[in-house]
């Protein structure tokens, strides 16, 4: 009786022999995580190009509100000197 014992032992300890459905649904999946990995790094990507956009478009309204603001400025002056 412990001579089966000892050998269901060693028979439970090795690893089945995977299937070739089993193998396929692997190599779906580590497609799949190669495939997320790259997405994830193009989502990165764009969220950069994004933020520098973001900033760009920033900058560029506080040179134009400033140069609306110097020619109100400009004008409220030219025409307090023409009524004076």
């Amino acid at each position: 009786m412990f001579h089966r014992l000892a050998e269901w032992d060693a028979l439970a300890t090795t690893t089945a022999p995977r299937s070739k459905e089993f193998r396929r649904i692997e190599e779906q999946l580590a497609d799949e995580k190669a495939k997320t990995r790259r997405l994830r790094d193009k989502v990165r990507q764009l969220e950069g190009q994004l933020s520098s956009a973001v900033s760009v478009m920033l900058e560029l309204q506080a040179v134009v509100e400033e140069q609306n603001t110097s020619s109100t400025v400009s004008g409220i002056s030219r025409r307090q000197r023409l009524r004076s």
